[in-house]
């Protein structure tokens, strides 16, 4: 491969043992371990817009005890340990646990989850459950507390303590626009600034970007898609004592905050296109109303639609940590298939093992 010549001003730029291109929760999160695992390495974080503005900013960021493999309920309980060492170390996060009910009909079969699940009723004086459609023939189930993490706050504040490392430089509005190996075998990754970036090893957490960035697509096209996420916002105030409600079934849920519920429904809107103005359709303001209908029509009054986007979801529902079908010593970190936030401290640990085979980041250590 032809090295391109570089002015003085181009290569002025500092070099770095990792570069992590991509600050959504996965890309912010592998630069915290790291630089926490690594405090001798020189690490850049670079994003071509503002950190957390991505997918991240959109995610509704709840845990669950439900695993659609072995390995993603793996996963999700070291993630969920990670950020309740997190909460501990610094209260002020956007960190909270919340209960969460399970609601079918008595027909349906037990939700396969990661914890112990005790069925409860509708009266139950813990809860206060917002369905007034509720009968003998559905079933509640109680499955413990789950996470909630609000993305931005969180990867704000984790931002601001990566800049407090003498090793770690955070580079916003800096896109990369190609790539090439060097003499020495690091890679030179061309901006869209006046600067280049040189980089030992460099991981890429481009999230639903992955199917269209130059460096990224050919590598996981084969086994990604881009599916299409539709969260809607019921203007009316949850109780205090209001759980998570998860519809199995629908593979829909209701999420309490401190003004209104996030009422998240499955779409199948498959090839989307992360750029692209994406709308709610007619039939996802229908398959949200059916749900509604039938669990709790008292909500339907206050039914609004606000937030659409997009995930990249990977043919076996797991996350995708592969390396680069060109340049060695780059990894991609994707797949996150609606639940990047939920996983993403476990995400982070496996991509830095793969590119840091010496890391002594240990997952049990919280």
């Amino acid at each position: 491969m032809k090295v391109q010549e570089f002015t003085a001003e181009q290569t002025a730029h500092p070099g770095y043992d990792l570069c992590i291109v991509g600050g959504g929760i996965i890309g912010v999160l592998t630069a915290y371990q790291a630089a926490i695992a690594h405090p001798s390495i020189r690490i850049a974080l670079i994003d071509r817009g503002e950190f957390g503005l991505g997918a991240s900013h959109y995610a509704a960021a709840l845990s669950s005890t439900l695993a659609s493999t072995g390995l993603v309920g793996e996963l999700s309980s070291e993630s969920d340990r990670f950020y309740l060492h997190l909460a501990r170390e610094n209260p002020t996060l956007p960190i909270r646990q919340l209960p969460i009910i399970y609601v079918g009909d008595s027909s349906d079969p037990i939700p396969d989850t990661t914890r112990t699940i005790t069925e409860v009723k509708p009266d139950d004086p813990r809860f206060s459950l917002p369905l007034s459609q509720l009968t003998n023939a559905h079933r509640l189930l109680y499955g413990g507390d789950v996470m909630h993490i609000e993305p931005l706050g969180l990867i704000k504040s984790l931002v601001r303590k990566l800049q407090a490392f003498a090793n770690v430089t955070c580079l916003e509005y800096t896109g990369i626009e190609s790539a090439q190996i060097m003499p020495d075998e690091t890679l030179w990754l061309n901006t869209n600034r006046v600067f280049g970036i040189n980089a030992e090893r460099v991981l890429l957490a481009l999230g639903p970007w992955s199917l269209s960035h130059q460096m990224t697509r050919s590598s996981v096209e084969v086994s990604c898609r881009n599916k299409k996420i539709v969260t809607m916002r019921l203007d009316v105030s949850p109780t205090a004592n209001c759980p998570v409600i998860f519809f199995p079934k629908e593979d829909a849920f209701l999420l309490p905050t401190d003004e209104q519920f996030l009422f998240s429904i499955r779409s199948d809107e498959w090839d989307i296109q992360p750029d692209q103005k994406l709308l709610i359709s007619d039939a996802d303001r229908h398959n949200g109303r059916i749900i509604l209908e039938r669990y709790a029509p008292n909500l339907l009054d206050y039914y609004d639609d606000r937030d659409v986007f997009c995930d990249c979801y990977s043919s076996n529902s797991e996350p995708v940590i592969i390396p680069h079908n060109r340049f060695s010593k780059v990894f991609i970190a994707t797949g996150g298939n609606g639940r990047g936030v939920r996983l993403a401290p476990a995400i982070a640990r496996m991509a830095l093992t793969k590119l840091i085979p010496t890391s002594n980041y240990i997952q049990n250590s919280y």
